[in-house]
């Protein structure tokens, strides 16, 4: 039987300039190496796409609009 664990996955963009893709494959080994040093075996990366509502202010100023969202999630897993 496998146990399995998932972890959210944001990467960090520099503040000055442009993030490389090498950047972001380093953040990704990092998350890697960390919870294979637990036990942990990598399984997969999942992309879950949400709706965010609309939030009203008030007297209809600063209202938000509704958006989707995209969450990025790396799952593990490990044999009980």
């Amino acid at each position: 039987m496998k146990e399995f664990k998932v972890v959210p996955f944001t990467p960090v963009h520099n503040t000055k300039g442009q993030t490389s893709l090498k950047e972001v494959a380093f953040q990704l080994d990092d998350y890697f190496t960390k919870a294979a040093q637990k036990g942990w075996q990598y399984e997969r990366i999942e992309t879950i796409r949400s709706h965010v509502p609309a939030k009203g202010g008030c007297f209809g100023f600063f209202n938000d609009p509704a958006y989707d969202m995209s969450n990025h999630f790396i799952v593990f897993s490990r044999e009980l």
